[in-house]
């Protein structure tokens, strides 16, 4: 590495940065830059091939020093003789060969930047999905509770609730219990109601008793019509329960 490539590159930039650059130094040290690059690639062979041989890589060192030195000057021989004889022989297939890889080189990062792009938007389109899933979780779980009442209150739609059947069945006692009554009293006790025209007395006999049905009065009237709104207002209810 140090006599192949530092030593010549130090060399080369002493050559460029005189104030009037020598063009023969200048050719030499570019010819020897075009040897050393075809030796790299050649090498990356030859080393799986004849690095077995004794004294390789002494060799290698000696040839390179042969390049550069001031008394061999084999960079010109080796570049005049074999390289540029070579080169302009083939140059019209190598210029080919060069623009095919060059069309290849570029069809090949159009394709992969296509599989790239398409890559890349696959997974976004599922990173959406999967903050879309993450985001819509809670809303199941509230559908799902939701359902969970809904087929509890299925199984309680029989009766109204308990807080409205409170209120119906207190409504039901007091129409119940209302019976008419005459408001005289004398010294402090009621008076024993009279029984109305038409009804039967408590010692008839039980064919009469069976026979004869008081008369209705208003109250009594107000008291059924009562007890009718009231079972519809159950039957109201009980018809909501339902379609909830």
């Amino acid at each position: 590495m140090i006599f192949g490539y530092v030593y010549p590159a130090y060399k080369c930039y002493k050559t460029v940065g005189l104030n009037q650059p020598e063009i023969e130094q200048l050719l030499f040290w570019c010819q020897y830059w075009i040897i050393v690059a075809l030796l790299t690639v050649l090498e990356r062979v030859a080393d799986t091939c004849v690095s077995w041989l004794p004294m390789y890589n002494e060799a290698k060192l000696a040839f390179f020093i042969y390049l550069w030195h001031s008394r061999t000057k084999g960079t010109t021989y080796v570049y005049e003789n074999f390289f540029r004889p070579y080169i302009a022989k083939h140059e019209n297939e190598i210029d080919r060969s060069l623009l095919e890889m060059k069309t290849r080189a570029g069809d090949a990062i159009v394709t992969f930047w296509q599989k790239a792009a398409s890559y890349g938007q696959t997974r976004f389109f599922e990173f959406l999905q999967y903050v879309a899933s993450q985001s819509q979780a809670p809303r199941k779980q509230n559908a799902q509770q939701l359902q969970q009442r809904f087929q509890a209150l299925q199984t309680h739609t029989a009766s109204p609730p308990s807080g409205e059947q409170a209120k119906v069945e207190l409504a039901l006692q007091a129409a119940s219990t209302r019976t008419p009554q005459s408001p005289a009293k004398s010294h402090g006790q009621e008076k024993a109601p009279t029984l109305p025209a038409g009804t039967c007395s408590a010692s008839s006999s039980p064919e009469q008793a069976a026979s004869c049905q008081p008369p209705a009065s208003e109250e009594q009237m107000q008291v059924e019509k009562t007890r009718r709104t009231i079972r519809g207002r159950l039957r109201k209810l009980a018809a909501i329960g339902h379609q909830e």
